[in-house]
């Protein structure tokens, strides 16, 4: 599976798995900015 398949599907698979903290609500953080810096890190790394 190639890294573009893992981001394209990303955000429809773990949106909903990932809850915030209240200091991440508090903070206007999203499940989906969380989902984006994973997916940045995980490409820089390959």
């Amino acid at each position: 599976m190639a890294f573009d398949d893992v981001e394209a599907v990303a955000q429809a698979a773990l949106n909903h798995r990932l809850l915030l903290n209240f200091e991440g609500q508090a903070e206007g953080i999203t499940t989906s900015d969380i989902i984006a810096h994973l997916l940045e890190q995980v490409k820089k790394r390959a």
